[in-house]
């Protein structure tokens, strides 16, 4: 009996004190548990928040990482990968991103749909169309029950999009037995599926081919009207409007615009391209006037510069296309008044400067051209300083041009050292360009006149050297530069280089003009031309200067040619 109460006691100690090891092991696994979905749960309900605080994003990376560090072995690990992804995406950490989650970590195996979401996400940010495309395919290949499948489909598209591979786009969200399609028919409210539909038939549109508009019209029409997404609805109705102008119903274009304009109400970015989107219909069907109008509802202050000042250059453009040189002067000088200094007014400035300087050539020579608007200056004054307006732009991309013209508006105020240094000025700032030539070819004429025939003659031999591909340099500008150089040539004396490129120089000219012997005037100078008068003189002085050169005969049918001009033609 003593035996047995000595064996149960043993087992009852032996029971209780294994019933408190395990409790004791079990509060530590509960402890640690609570610990672990206190802290995600923590991070989670912070990431559902950050929606309306963006700067909590850091915060959200922070506790991410040391959750992880933590809790290394915890089954909430991939969730919060996922948030830190999202977190460092937010933060525009899109390399970071790239570099930590492209492969998709051992442990966040049921994740790696996120993971490649948002790794895609950071390659299209950082404009990496065609990486962010092949990310968002893989997302869909390699997890096609994904909840971001039917976006990643529409991303992957929209990077198609930016690549101008507009084909691409078609045949993936048109073809029915595709996945897009088959997942629109059981989701056909769905926002992905609308906007699915709607990059459809804007493809369909880019291509301008007029079976794809015909398929655009029918797809963007068979997109319900969606009331409680004003940014979808809206750009349905830009679609739609822009269908009906590419299948030339423009009459029914231009009644959609009623509800394009009222479906932009309240978004000013959206009023503002559909104001452009009605001037443009208008313009195709010739009403100029009503387009240039419509255009002044861009000129608010609400809107962009960028914005206004797009509006501004249609306006000016329109204008002038009805030969209302002073209105878009006006206009331009309305505006101007209004936003003197804006960041991206220097084309503006420039423009006003330029029609300045045409009014001004076109004025009556019986003196000064006075400015209108009782400016108390001249035209050329006028002009000179819209020109230094846009010299005090940083880095404009305009300036060579306005020290061109401003080269111009010296040397018709016979400034001759200040235009020396506009048109030096223009040709370090110019590209290569029709304008560049312009600008050797006036500091060449610049340096003649001044008597620097050496300079004259380098800078006219450099625009036929290289120049020749640029079609309207050759066509407009070779023949006055060939005879400027012969001209350049023949004021040097003594000088056997100077002799060989007149030679060479008046060969062209026969070879290149034979009919025109410089008596055609150029549009590209301002009307500068060379009459035959002054060409025969230029002949007789080649012929005088140098008697023995093969040429003469050809010299000689080229003076007699300018007779002929002249209908003189005993001489000729």
């Amino acid at each position: 009996m003593a035996q047995f109460r000595s064996s149960r006691f043993s087992s009852l100690v032996f029971a209780a004190l294994a019933f408190a090891l395990f409790s004791l092991f079990c509060g530590r696994v509960d402890a640690a548990s609570r610990g672990e979905t206190n802290s995600w749960n923590e991070i989670r309900d912070l990431a559902s928040d950050v929606a309306v605080s963006p700067t909590l994003w850091g915060t959200v990376e922070n506790k991410c990482e040391l959750f992880i560090k933590k809790y290394a072995q915890s089954d909430y690990v991939p969730d919060v990968l996922a948030v830190e992804a999202k977190a460092m995406f937010k933060q525009q950490k899109w390399d970071a991103v790239i570099a930590k989650f492209s492969n998709g970590p051992t442990n966040a195996v049921k994740v790696a749909d996120k993971l490649a979401y948002w790794t895609a996400r950071s390659y299209f940010e950082k404009n990496n169309y065609r990486a962010a495309a092949e990310n968002f395919a893989r997302l869909g290949r390699e997890h096609p029950s994904s909840t971001l499948r039917l976006e990643s489909i529409y991303r992957e598209c929209e990077c198609y999009a930016k690549l101008d591979e507009w084909q691409r786009v078609i045949e993936e969200l048109r073809e029915s037995n595709g996945a897009f399609q088959q997942l629109a028919k059981a989701n056909a409210n769905d926002q992905w599926v609308v906007s699915g539909l709607l990059l459809l038939g804007e493809a369909e549109l880019a291509r301008k081919d007029p079976k794809d508009i015909a398929e655009a019209r029918k797809t963007l029409s068979g997109i319900a009207p969606q009331p409680t997404r004003p940014e979808l609805e809206w750009e349905r109705q830009f679609l739609l409007c822009r269908a009906e102008l590419e299948s030339n119903a423009v009459k029914e274009a231009l009644r959609a615009t009623t509800n394009l304009l009222a479906a932009a109400t309240g978004n000013v970015e959206w009023r503002a391209k559909s104001v452009i989107l009605k001037g443009e219909i208008y313009e195709r069907v010739g009403q100029i006037a009503d387009a240039a109008q419509t255009y002044q509802a861009n000129l608010n202050g609400d809107l962009p510069a960028s914005t206004r000042q797009q509006a501004l250059i249609r306006m000016v453009e329109l204008t002038l296309r009805q030969d209302k040189t002073d209105e878009a002067a006006q206009q331009l000088e309305d505006y101007l008044a209004k936003y003197p200094g804006e960041k991206g007014s220097d084309f503006e400035w420039l423009m006003l400067g330029e029609l300045t300087l045409k009014k001004d050539f076109l004025a009556p020579q019986t003196g000064p051209a006075v400015s209108p608007a009782g400016k108390g200056t001249n035209l050329l004054q006028q002009a000179e300083e819209y020109f230094q307006k846009v010299k005090g732009f940083t880095n404009s991309p305009y300036l060579g041009k306005a020290e061109l013209d401003l080269g111009w508006c010296y040397t018709k105020d016979g400034k001759m050292p200040e235009s020396l240094g506009a048109f030096s000025n223009a040709l370090e700032h110019l590209p290569f360009s029709e304008d560049q030539a312009v600008a050797r070819f006036k500091l060449a004429d610049t340096l003649f006149l001044q008597g620097n025939f050496a300079a004259a003659m380098t800078n006219y031999s450099e625009i036929i050297n290289r120049y020749s591909l640029l079609p309207g340099v050759k066509n407009e500008l070779f023949e006055q530069t060939l005879y400027q150089l012969v001209r350049a040539c023949l004021n040097q004396s003594n000088s056997p280089e100077a002799e060989v490129a007149a030679t060479n120089a008046m060969r062209e000219i026969l070879a290149w003009f034979p009919e025109k012997m410089l008596a055609d005037r150029s549009l590209l100078l301002y009307g500068q031309s060379q009459n035959p008068s002054e060409a025969r003189k230029v002949f007789s002085d080649l012929a005088a200067r140098y008697p023995k050169s093969s040429l003469l005969p050809e010299v000689k049918l080229a003076v007699a040619r300018t007779y002929e001009k002249e209908r003189n033609w005993p001489n000729a």
